[in-house]
């Protein structure tokens, strides 16, 4: 898959819950390996009893190393 810089609309919070202005994120190493691999590592996880890993067929927003 390939990696790809766009914008989203805003999330709208549900009660009890806060969207926080992030300036700026990154991604690491680990989301690269997730891009590379996602479909092996989905049966590793899915074995495990985890279903919910990234898939290289569905989009996924990556970036957790917030600044």
């Amino acid at each position: 898959g390939s990696l790809e810089v766009v914008d989203l609309p805003s999330p709208r919070p549900d009660e009890g819950q806060l969207v926080l202005d992030v300036l700026r994120c990154g991604i690491c190493g680990s989301d690269l390996h997730a891009k590379d691999d996602a479909d092996e590592l989905t049966e590793v996880f899915a074995e495990g009893g985890y279903h919910d890993f990234v898939r290289s067929d569905i989009p996924v927003v990556m970036g957790h190393e917030f600044c």
